[in-house]
């Protein structure tokens, strides 16, 4: 019998408050889904804050309004994002073993830029000169 493919809940922390995420529901997918397609046009910020707010929809709705009143750090809100993203299958996910693997590899390889996985920092937009 082969393990289950689909991701595991996955903790999301900001500004010191955590929750549990169960894998997303296809309703949770289909609102990120236009999120993901957009890319440019939204800011980092905006885009981690309706990610995350996506995720904790099912579960965690009435935390959603004071996100944005969390003492969190922008990289906090990128881990957050990339989580969900991991569980919404829009980026590849690792587990234990996978991720040892990875974060000895990251050590000694710089990642590559190339390919269409949504960047948990949300779009890129050209910086200016």
């Amino acid at each position: 019998m082969s393990a289950d493919p689909r991701p595991q809940p996955a903790t999301l922390t900001l500004g010191g408050k955590s929750w549990t995420v169960r894998p997303l529901t296809l309703r949770q997918v289909e609102v990120l889904e236009p999120l993901v397609a957009r890319g440019s046009g939204e800011s980092p910020f905006a885009y981690g804050l309706a990610v995350v707010s996506a995720a904790l929809v099912r579960d965690h709705e009435a935390d959603i309004a004071g996100l944005r009143d969390l003492e969190a750090t922008s990289a906090d809100l990128a881990e957050a994002t990339r989580a969900v993203l991991i569980l919404a299958g829009y980026l590849p996910g690792a587990d234990s073993g996978e991720a040892r693997a990875a974060q000895g590899a990251a050590s000694t390889s710089t990642p590559s830029t190339g390919g269409s996985a949504p960047s948990p920092d949300g779009p890129s937009t050209p910086s200016e000169i």
